[in-house]
């Protein structure tokens, strides 16, 4: 199989390029005329309706007369022919139109081949205009990379968010039933039920601090960060929990409030990471987007020797 030439590779970019260009000017068209036969579709029904009365008999026929329908049922039934035809004549434009679109449909991977054998007869050959597409071939590849890591890393940060969120909203219904257990005596209820909400406010933490981690790991930085932990000394839970003291109800307390302000802090920072993520994403997008307009521009134009 002989290698196609540089003038063979633009003759048929330049064919399929045409190809697009119909096709993308088909495909409205199409819209147009299936409205165009839903319309004439309704009108061919009404005329058949009103042809019909030309043609009633008994009490149909006299109703038709009393209304003054006859001479619009006469009319009708001259204009349904044309209308019939006119019909017809849609549907026939729509069935070629189709075809064609049928045979349009392998087009824009065809013309993503021919593109690439172009670039890669130009790479392959030493053509001037080769070296910057190997250029901007590397560029996209980078750029390709960091998308992938950037969106990886964007995952990590809203469910780190989530995680904190959740964590926040648990340690204020701890921090509802610590203070009801500090001032109004609250008892051994209250104390286990405020147990229970910081440590499920701790698993929150555990599994957001993870998704911190994995965003770090995309991004790039492997630090350790200093973790988040609202573990309360066991003496301390126990004594709070049995014996229900103001003591051990104010360290509680205390530790519930710090470990708040810890967790808004970290969801403060992982939103202020996640807008910066979603910023930069845009440039990558936009930059790909710029990228493949000159290598389009570079491989469309015809190539000189």
């Amino acid at each position: 199989m002989n290698t196609p030439s540089l003038e063979d590779l633009d003759r048929e970019i330049a064919r399929l390029a045409t190809l697009l260009t119909e096709r993308d000017q088909l495909m409205p068209r199409r819209t147009t005329l299936q409205a165009a036969i839903t319309k004439a579709d309704a009108e061919l029904a009404s005329l058949t309706r009103l042809a019909g009365r030309a043609t009633a008999t008994g009490p149909a026929r006299l109703l038709a007369s009393l209304r003054g329908g006859r001479a619009d049922a006469a009319a009708a039934g001259v204009r349904l022919p044309a209308a019939r035809e006119e019909l017809a004549a849609l549907r026939a434009q729509l069935d070629d139109l189709g075809a064609r679109l049928d045979e349009a449909r392998s087009t824009p991977s065809a013309y993503a081949a021919a593109l690439a054998a172009k670039e890669k007869h130009l790479r392959d050959t030493g053509h001037p205009t080769g070296e910057r597409l190997s250029e901007l071939a590397g560029l996209r590849g980078d750029l390709v990379a960091e998308l992938a890591r950037l969106q990886r890393a964007e995952i990590a940060a809203g469910k780190a968010a989530e995680g904190f969120r959740r964590a926040d909203e648990l340690l204020g219904s701890a921090g509802k039933w610590s203070a009801y257990d500090t001032f109004m005596g609250g008892g051994a209820f209250s104390s286990h039920v405020k147990h229970q909400r910081v440590e499920s406010a701790d698993d929150y933490v555990a599994a957001a601090q993870h998704q911190v981690d994995v965003m770090r790991h995309e991004l790039g930085d492997d630090r350790e960060a200093a973790p988040i932990s609202l573990e309360i000394n066991g003496t301390t839970k126990f004594l709070d929990v049995m014996f229900d003291n103001i003591f051990t109800d104010l360290a509680v307390r205390s530790r519930i409030n710090r470990g708040q302000k810890e967790i808004v802090e970290a969801f403060l920072r992982v939103r202020e990471v996640r807008a910066a993520l979603t910023a930069r994403t845009a440039e990558v997008r936009t930059r790909l987007r710029e990228i493949e307009t000159e290598r389009d521009g570079l491989l469309v134009n015809p190539s000189g020797p």
